[in-house]
């Protein structure tokens, strides 16, 4: 099972906002109710350090949220999967 969470995760999704990564971390550090902030036209993604403080750039932004929800979720089911291992499976 994943980790368990003493709060509910915020994350902060906007189409436009910030150009760069710096603003992003910046703006996460000052708020420890936000977990992650995405960035969709900029295809910019970062995270708190309770999701290992993942960053995603281009499309891997929205998959970096895709795999902190998925973290978030995780401990509260019995079965689960790996996103990100599917994402870098090189088998073929």
């Amino acid at each position: 099972m994943g980790p368990m969470f003493e709060h509910i995760p915020l994350f902060v999704v906007g189409y436009t906002g910030w150009k760069s990564i710096e603003p992003l971390e910046s703006n996460l550090n000052n708020a420890a109710e936000i977990s992650g902030i995405l960035i969709i036209d900029e295809g910019l993604f970062v995270a708190s350090p309770e999701f290992d403080g993942l960053h995603g750039i281009g499309s891997w932004s929205l998959w970096g949220l895709i795999c902190c929800l998925h973290l978030a979720t995780q401990s509260l089911k019995a079965a689960s999967t790996n996103p990100i291992a599917y994402a870098i499976d090189d088998s073929g």
